[in-house]
């Protein structure tokens, strides 16, 4: 669990390409399906906006991480009706990061540039 992931390392970092628990065909039934997520503008000089196209009602995580897999903030917690879904995401500062969208509990992480 990232509470493990922080315990072990005593930093929030992102881990990439690990299941968190078993996963089944019946996941796919309960609106458990990674979605097509985008980040634009990209690169940005200021803010950008995530936005994917949501089949189920759900809940949704969106962080961000720097390229490294740190932790840097939570931009958006809460659920999300179906249809088309943007979030604002503005960085404080230059650099790269990574965007990581979890709906309904499976990750989907998109690169971001932002440069000041």
């Amino acid at each position: 669990t990232p509470e493990d992931t922080e315990a072990v390392l005593e930093d929030r970092v992102l881990p990439l390409g690990v299941l968190q628990r078993p996963t089944s065909v019946q996941d796919a039934y309960d609106g458990r399906v990674a979605v097509q997520v985008r980040a634009y503008p990209n690169p940005t000089s200021a803010g950008a906006t995530v936005e994917w196209q949501q089949s189920t009602p759900g809940h949704v995580t969106i962080e961000l991480y720097g390229t490294d897999g740190r932790f840097i903030e939570t931009v958006h917690r809460g659920t999300v009706q179906p249809g088309r879904i943007s979030v604002p995401v503005m960085p404080r500062s230059s650099g790269s990061y990574l965007c990581n969208v979890i709906v309904n509990g499976i990750g989907t992480s998109v690169p971001l540039s932002v440069m000041r």
